[in-house]
């Protein structure tokens, strides 16, 4: 049993589409929590740039980011606004054969899960 943010095998229509578009440019290989963190980053400065009607200043766009949400292949994920860190869903799973491989199941989930770490 394992926590984490991101299975390739969370159940979700978008996680689905993000996999299949991924396997479409990589093959087989399995989407990972890098590939997602990279997708989610691009959509947020998609996003940004769209409320800065395209001005691409730093502090524009770190200002248009803060407190965004977004539906990630991951499931909802907010960016907070008083440490501009990541608040997302931890996944508890297990570790089950699925369709002849080994895949972390998600059976429970902590939402919003902010780093205690991270102060503003």
């Amino acid at each position: 049993m394992t926590a984490h943010h991101y299975s390739f095998a969370h159940p979700s229509a978008r996680n689905a589409a993000y996999t299949r578009a991924f396997r479409q440019i990589v093959g087989e290989m399995r989407p990972s929590y890098m590939s997602v963190a990279a997708y989610d980053g691009l959509a947020l400065i998609d996003l940004a740039l769209k409320q800065t009607g395209g001005k691409a200043e730093a502090p524009a766009l770190v200002e248009a980011m803060k407190g965004q949400t977004l539906d990630s292949p991951r499931g909802p994920i907010t960016i907070d606004p008083a440490t501009r860190d990541i608040v997302q869903t931890v996944y508890i799973r297990k570790a089950q054969r699925v369709e002849g491989q080994m895949v972390n199941v998600e059976f429970d989930a902590i939402p919003a899960v902010k780093d205690p770490g991270i102060t503003p």
